[in-house]
């Protein structure tokens, strides 16, 4: 009996005890036991800027991704209050250079659409004339001289839409961890350096083209092109390209005086991760379009 007994109170504490573990600790308990597991495990996995680039990715998909699939009406008022609201506060100056920004880069994405569309006719030409020198025995006889000026001229008229939309390729791994007022100041001289550059190239492409224009100079191929014509193609692409230089350099002297580093940060700076997002999406969104 006395054995019994014992066994039956040891099955009773048994019960007792695992019921309590299956109950639902308190909250405070739960946070409580949290808290000293966590001081137990080792923390130097926090930092890793690895899993913080990774984070901020993932906030930049969701936030674009939140934005692609709202309504067209809602997503398109939300954007015009964002616009109404930001230039409502910004000084006369600056909208004024904004605005003329908005119009030179306009005109630079046409300009680069047109480089675009250069090259796909650069690809045909130099393909009908493989194909009807291999077929039918016959040549254009210019397939070098005419695809050169193609792709000199392309390459010039997208020079100021890759810098609107900074898509240059930097190297700013030091440049990114500076502070923010250094670095602004650092993104305007940078600016001004590429302008002096581009001057210099603009100012050698048109004593080109006036020497061109001079001699009356053509080409050596069968077709005898002038070199003014491709010249000035290029010489304009060029002075393009300086014109935009000098609109962002207005409008970053002005940010910078204002004290609106952060605006002049976003201007000139690199691309970030949300804006890489965008574009991702709206290359996927224009590939759906053109698949229908």
């Amino acid at each position: 009996m006395g054995a019994r007994r014992c066994g039956d109170a040891r099955r009773a504490r048994l019960r007792d005890r695992q019921g309590g573990k299956l109950q639902d600790p308190h909250p405070g308990d739960a946070a409580d036991d949290r808290g000293a597991g966590d001081r137990g495990r080792p923390r130097g996995h926090a930092g890793d800027p690895r899993q913080d680039r990774a984070a901020r990715l993932r906030q930049a998909l969701r936030r674009t991704l939140r934005r692609g699939l709202q309504s067209g009406d809602r997503a398109d008022r939300r954007r015009a209050l964002r616009r109404v609201s930001g230039t409502a506060t910004l000084p006369a100056p600056l909208r004024a250079a904004q605005a003329l920004r908005a119009g030179v880069s306009t005109l630079a994405a046409f300009m680069a659409h047109v480089a675009g569309w250069n090259y796909i006719a650069c690809a045909l030409f130099i393909t009908f004339d493989v194909v009807a020198r291999s077929l039918f025995g016959f040549s254009s006889k210019a397939t070098i001289e005419v695809t050169g000026y193609m792709l000199a001229g392309g390459i010039a008229w997208g020079l100021a839409h890759t810098l609107a939309r900074r898509a240059h390729i930097r190297v700013d791994v030091w440049v990114n961890r500076l502070p923010l007022g250094l670095r602004a100041a650092l993104h305007l001289v940078a600016l001004l350096l590429l302008g002096g550059f581009a001057a210099f190239c603009a100012w050698a492409a048109y004593g080109l083209v006036d020497e061109s224009l001079m001699f009356d100079a053509h080409d050596n191929s069968a077709l005898r092109v002038p070199l003014a014509v491709p010249q000035g193609i290029w010489t304009f692409g060029i002075l393009a390209f300086c014109v935009m230089i000098l609109v962002l350099a207005i409008e970053s002297v002005l940010s910078l005086i204002l004290g609106r580093r952060e605006e002049l940060d976003r201007l000139l700076g690199s691309r970030t991760l949300e804006d890489e997002t965008a574009e991702a999406l709206e290359a996927v969104e224009m590939a759906r379009e053109g698949a229908r």
